[in-house]
């Protein structure tokens, strides 16, 4: 037997639903939101995608665009749009004026830098003739890093420097950005109570320039399995993982779609 394909009409049963049945909670009181989807979802990251692009191929791009001429460079990240532009700075703000008032639905915030410019977590700017990047926080981060006397497997918390660390060396086009970044960061995870040996081990293991982006690796299907982050957690998965033969052997349907779980941290 092939395999079964998902009719479109479900598809889109489904999306009309996400759309026009989300419900939440506010002052002891529920409320359906019948338009748009909520943030957070799974499904919202793929609407937005769609949306945009689908508005960009629509309205930015046809013929009607009194600015057309103007837009060297669009590129989009979901719904934060990087914009080169042409004309000068009148001329971008009336296109501003001009996209808010293409979609009822959409409204757009426009930040202009004339040799440097935030998009999502980096500082673009020019440099040498060229273009140089460096890290950027918004006005809202805060030091939300894990505390390090949580109850999460040890071996997760030392590794948390050792993904944010190449991160910032990543997004730094010089050395002495990423030593002013990486400063901050060590401050921040040691109010967090991470030892100092193991922050400074990290800081001295990067190399003088900057971390490629490296392929991801060959994943296997697995059935990912959140544990709550209490004492007992890791005791836990380690059953889980040791009886995961004896359950195989259980009588379930079709035992060969069952894959060991992969155990994942909550906060």
């Amino acid at each position: 037997m092939g395999e079964s394909i998902t009719p479109p009409e479900f598809i889109l049963d489904l999306a009309h639903l996400a759309l026009t049945r989300n419900y939440f909670k506010f002052d002891e009181s529920f409320f359906l939101q019948t338009q748009g989807t909520s943030m957070g979802s799974t499904f919202a990251p793929s609407l937005a995608c769609l949306y945009v692009d689908n508005f960009k191929r629509l309205v930015v791009l046809h013929d009607d665009n009194p600015y057309r001429d103007q837009i060297k460079l669009w590129k989009r990240y979901i719904d934060d749009v990087l914009l080169v532009w042409t004309g000068n700075k009148e001329e971008a703000l009336a296109f501003a004026v001009w996209l808010n008032g293409a979609n009822p639905f959409l409204t757009f915030t426009m930040t202009i830098g004339d040799n440097k410019l935030p998009f999502l977590d980096l500082l673009i700017y020019e440099h040498d003739g060229g273009l140089a990047t460096e890290v950027h926080y918004k006005p809202t981060d805060s030091n939300n890093l894990l505390q390090y006397q949580s109850f999460h497997p040890r071996a997760l918390k030392n590794y948390l420097p050792v993904g944010q660390f190449p991160r910032l060396r990543r997004n730094c086009s010089s050395v002495a950005d990423y030593r002013k970044h990486a400063d901050k960061l060590a401050t921040k995870l040691q109010t967090k109570d991470y030892p100092t040996h193991l922050v400074n081990r990290v800081r001295r293991g990067l190399p003088g320039r900057p971390v490629p982006r490296g392929r991801r690796g060959t994943t296997f299907p697995g059935c990912p399995a959140g544990i709550a982050s209490l004492p007992d957690a890791q005791t836990r998965s380690r059953a889980m993982t040791t009886n995961w033969p004896t359950t195989m052997e259980a009588p379930l349907p079709s035992p060969t779609s069952y894959y060991r779980p992969d155990h994942g941290q909550r906060r």
